[in-house]
């Protein structure tokens, strides 16, 4: 039975080479994505500010809280962008600190990012 990819392999190089199993942490990136991203640190490197101005930094995520939202049937607004899970999680709870008498109950066989918060 034939299985229908849901992604071209050239869309991820490093499948050409090998069977990349561990994505814990550090996944590999969509080919377009890498290119968007060099893209944007080349202009910014070329540029500073005159392409990449206050109005622009406020409206960076816009496309992607827009397509994560389609993606999940969600609102756009209710769509959090971070750097890693980590950040988001520590993010989460700096804002709702617990009570000093709570008591908090953690396991060691997550990943230790997630006790950190």
């Amino acid at each position: 039975m034939d299985v229908e990819r849901l992604v071209k392999k050239a869309d991820y190089p490093a499948s050409q080479k090998c069977v990349y199993l561990n994505a814990a942490s550090v996944a590999l990136m969509h080919a377009e994505a890498a290119k968007v991203a060099t893209d944007w640190q080349k202009d910014v490197a070329e540029n500073g500010t005159i392409n990449f101005d206050e109005k622009a930094e406020e409206h960076i995520f816009d496309d992607l809280h827009r397509a994560v939202a389609r993606l999940f049937n969600a609102d756009a607004e209710d769509i959090a962008v971070g750097s890693s899970a980590t950040e988001l999680m520590s993010s989460l709870a700096w804002a709702t600190p617990p009570d000093k008498t709570a008591n908090i109950v953690g396991t060691d066989a997550a990943h230790p990012s997630t006790i950190y918060p």
